[in-house]
């Protein structure tokens, strides 16, 4: 495991129901459990508004995209260069993998980006018995993890 490379990922959306479209997608190489070079992040302008419910939780208006996001094909290319073939987990992939990536690469007519592979949030669930929850600020706080966001 000391030398697997792999991809840590996360997405925020437009929302949680069919059509969702990726507004952020962040990433880190990693090899075993350290990061490897830079981390990846963009912004993906797909020219739709943006629900009330979405823009409570990451704060990204239609606007904001406009002006910062560029097009999902140029995203997910610059993705396609940073991950290459490796795994790809993030918390709560079946809903970053299976239900947004892979209809949204569908829909654009994109071959998969990486593999799938574990989800952190099972993981989590697994060996840590000592929260009530397992989402990302749950654990951060139970952790003692420092955030470059204020928690939710």
């Amino acid at each position: 495991m000391e030398t697997a490379e792999w991809v840590i990922l996360d997405t925020e959306t437009d929302g949680l129901y069919f059509p969702i479209h990726v507004v952020e997608v962040a990433a880190q190489r990693m090899q075993g459990v350290s990061p490897v070079g830079d981390p990846f992040q963009t912004f993906i302008n797909h020219d739709v508004p943006i629900p009330p419910e979405a823009f409570a939780i990451h704060g990204y208006t239609q606007a904001f995209l406009r002006q910062h996001g560029i097009t999902p094909k140029e995203a997910y290319t610059q993705l396609r260069s940073y991950v290459g073939d490796s795994p790809v987990s993030s918390h709560y992939l079946s809903f970053d993998w299976d239900r947004t990536l892979l209809p949204e690469w569908h829909r654009l007519d994109l071959a998969p980006i990486g593999q799938k592979g574990m989800c952190t949030w099972r993981l989590a669930r697994r060996v840590i018995h000592e929260t009530s929850s397992h989402n990302l600020d749950c654990l951060r706080a139970h952790c003692r993890l420092r955030s470059s966001r204020p928690p939710s």
